[in-house]
Formats: C-alpha cells, structure tokens, sequence
C-alpha cells in the first residue's frame, strides 16, 4: 500500500536528470560569467581604493602624531633654556662693578652658586670687559685668563648687550 502525504497519493519514485556541461555560447553562460567577472573586478577596485585610503589616512595619523611629539619636545627645550637664560641673567644683576674687580671674591661667590652647576654641566664663566675669564667653574678647566671675545656669542654679550647661547662645547 502507498503511504499518503496529507491525504494525496505520492510515488517515491526519484527521477535523476543528467544536467549538460555549460556551453560557452549559450546566453546564460555568458551572462553569469560576465557578471561574475564585473563583481570580481568591483571588489578588486574596492579594495584597492580601500587599501589606498587606509595607507593615506594612516600616514596622516603618524604625521600628526610626529608633529605633537616634536612640538613637545621643542617646547620643553625652549622651556629649559629660557630657565637657564633667565638664571644667568639673574646672576649677571647681582654682579657689582666692585665685585668685578675683585677677583677672588667673584670666584668665591659663583662657587656659592650651586644651583648653577645643575643647569650648566660645562660649568661656567665670568669674563670682564675684554672677554677675559676672570672667574670659572669647574676651577679644574683652567679657564681663568683665557681670552675669550674671539667666540660670537661671547662677543655678541660683550659688545651688544645680548644673552645667547652658544654651541655646545666639548
């Protein structure tokens, strides 16, 4: 006897349908080859703008992040120079024309400076007004009486008035 499905007569009988290999000049080959090349090169195309867009704004976002961090840095170098142009100038204030022409005392008194040895690790020293070292720290350079109005920014100081930094000395 046949078993019903709801109620309807049914056959179990299967019925296999061989399909025929594609023919490349059938319609609807084609058209589903075409399509699927047009979607490949969509995708392609995506995903190298994509790529391309990424690398830009990536860039960008390193660039930014270079820029804070040097602007950083210079910031806190003008920072600690101007501390240290401020310091010199400050001490130049409490530097008497009396205390100039004492020599020995003005040794004395720029070793009272300690703080100063923190801010100059090369030392420091006092010319007069032919840019001769007349004071020095540390007293183991053996600066005193080296003449020194051959170097700019000695001379600039000397002759114009003006507190600037020199090279770095070795």
């Amino acid at each position: 006897r046949r078993r019903t499905h709801r109620g309807h007569n049914c056959s179990m009988k299967a019925t296999l349908k061989w399909v025929k290999p594609l023919s490349w000049h059938a319609l609807q080959t084609r058209i589903t080859v075409w399509s699927l090349a047009i979607l490949l090169l969509f995708i392609w195309s995506l995903t190298l703008l994509g790529e391309r867009a990424l690398r830009r704004h990536l860039e960008q976002q390193i660039s930014d992040q270079q820029l804070a961090a040097v602007s950083l840095h210079a910031s806190e170098i003008q920072r600690a120079m101007a501390t240290r142009l401020h310091a010199l100038e400050e001490l130049a204030t409490r530097i008497s024309p009396a205390l100039m022409a004492q020599p020995a005392q003005l040794q004395a008194f720029l070793t009272q400076q300690t703080h100063l040895s923190y801010l100059f690790n090369g030392g420091q020293v006092v010319t007069d007004t032919q840019g001769v070292a007349v004071a020095s720290l540390p007293q183991a350079a053996h600066r005193l009486g080296t003449r020194y109005l051959g170097l700019a920014h000695v001379a600039a100081a000397l002759q114009q008035g003006q507190s600037t930094f020199s090279h770095p000395h070795q």
